[in-house]
């Protein structure tokens, strides 16, 4: 059994790494709905809609690589709203890879006195999440 590394997990937009990634998060959600009648007792939750989301923190510097994310393509991506590929993985042969669609839904930018520039970005996913193990 090998550990999956931190260092290999990455998210993609579009097929490119997200430049200067520092650390990434995979949310998931399922939404219930409670029921209750006279018949039961107490409420009854029936699982409902699968919410998805990804998140990550950046060091922000233009890349020269056209293989990756840079916050200028990121922006662009987020002004537009525009629906991209997502996946998730280290790419790593069978370990898993998370996959779907979404937008860039929160778009955020810090820069502290004495210290790198950041940015945290949130993709708000749309429709399924898929798993798969990378062949």
């Amino acid at each position: 059994m090998s550990l999956y590394q931190g260092t290999t997990m990455r998210i993609k937009v579009d097929g490119k790494t997200i430049f200067h990634e520092t650390d990434a998060t995979l949310s998931s959600s399922i939404d219930f709905k409670e029921v209750a009648s006279k018949d039961t007792a107490g409420k009854l939750k029936i699982a409902n809609v699968q919410t998805w989301s990804l998140a990550c923190n950046t060091l922000i510097a233009n890349s020269a690589a056209s293989a990756q994310e840079d916050i200028k393509s990121l922006y662009d991506t987020h002004k537009a709203k525009t629906l991209v590929a997502i996946e998730f993985s280290t790419d790593v042969t069978g370990d898993v890879v998370f996959s779907g669609n979404a937008y860039v839904g929160t778009f955020n930018i810090s820069a502290t006195n004495e210290e790198e520039v950041t940015g945290d970005f949130n993709f708000e996913g749309d429709g399924e999440l898929s798993i798969a193990v990378v062949a």
